[in-house]
């Protein structure tokens, strides 16, 4: 390369390299500050889990203690992150109970739901119960944690609910199956015509096109980017689910629109965005 090039190059990948720094470092200071401050339970969650999926553990479990007399979603929450760290059989023990005992449905479903994705796979009776007959999102829960096991019998049972006539069953197993890292033909082809079949700004659809988008084959990924895209015009639930699923594929043309989300009025979108943000700059990386 000529000298003059040099000259003319090298200020401007300084310039994005000091750009890219100063993104993380500003991604880290959101994710870092709602962890310790935020006066939501589950945005803290987050935030540590964002912290933790990018590599960055240093201090985090202190900040989730498991005590004694705890509300139950906190002791599932703590349990939750602590499993990513530290004493991960004694930390799902702690989960299972409060899937077990406790006292509302709604503490129940996030226990269930913690351990599908902290990838437990054990059938326990009380879970599989919940895979045959558990209505709405304890069924889809349920069937995420027994398709942990690696099986396609577990995958396509999981899949078999986005046909289900009951909403929340199918948008809640498009949810799960945005966790999987590839799925079937057959669970691709279900899921094609669940997000076809959604209008934008339903109950789940953000789920549905979140999960599509993950899983899209090469030509359908602007469709299905479009489609994500196009729920940012939602509530706070939908934004915080669209940065969710570019944290799973986005790219650089995605950072525009997720910098932009750093400054959304919703604690927990913020958490979101930093943590896509993080996650597209490391695929980058590689």
């Amino acid at each position: 390369m000529p000298k003059y090039l040099f000259a003319v190059f090298l200020p401007l990948l300084a310039a994005f390299q000091a750009s890219g720094q100063g993104r993380t470092a500003e991604c880290l200071s959101v994710l870092r500050g709602a962890m310790a401050h935020s006066s939501q339970f589950l945005v803290r969650m987050h935030a540590a889990e964002a912290l933790t999926g990018n590599g960055y553990t240093n201090n985090v479990a202190g900040y989730f203690p498991l005590r004694r007399r705890m509300p139950s979603i906190e002791t599932t929450g703590s349990a939750r992150v602590r499993a990513r760290l530290q004493r991960r059989k004694a930390m799902e023990r702690r989960i299972i109970k409060e899937f077990l005992h406790a006292d509302s449905a709604r503490a129940r479903l996030t226990a269930l739901e913690s351990l599908a994705k902290i990838g437990f796979s054990k059938p326990l009776r009380s879970i599989t119960a919940q895979a045959d007959t558990g209505s709405g999102g304890f069924r889809a829960m349920a069937l995420w944690v027994l398709a942990n096991n690696g099986t396609a019998q577990g995958e396509e049972r999981l899949a078999a609910l986005l046909a289900s006539d009951v909403p929340a069953e199918s948008y809640y197993a498009a949810y799960a199956l945005r966790f999987r890292q590839r799925i079937l033909p057959a669970t691709y082809r279900l899921l094609d015509s669940c997000a076809r079949a959604v209008t934008t700004g339903s109950t789940g659809s953000v789920l549905v096109l979140s999960s599509f988008y993950a899983h899209a084959a090469p030509e359908r990924l602007a469709e299905a980017r479009a489609a994500l895209l196009n729920c940012l015009q939602g509530n706070a639930g939908d934004r915080y689910q669209v940065a969710e699923g570019l944290a799973l594929r986005g790219g650089p043309a995605d950072l525009p629109v997720l910098e932009r989300m750093l400054a959304d009025e919703n604690e927990d979108v913020r958490v979101a965005a930093a943590n896509a943000i993080l996650h597209i700059e490391q695929r980058n990386k590689q």
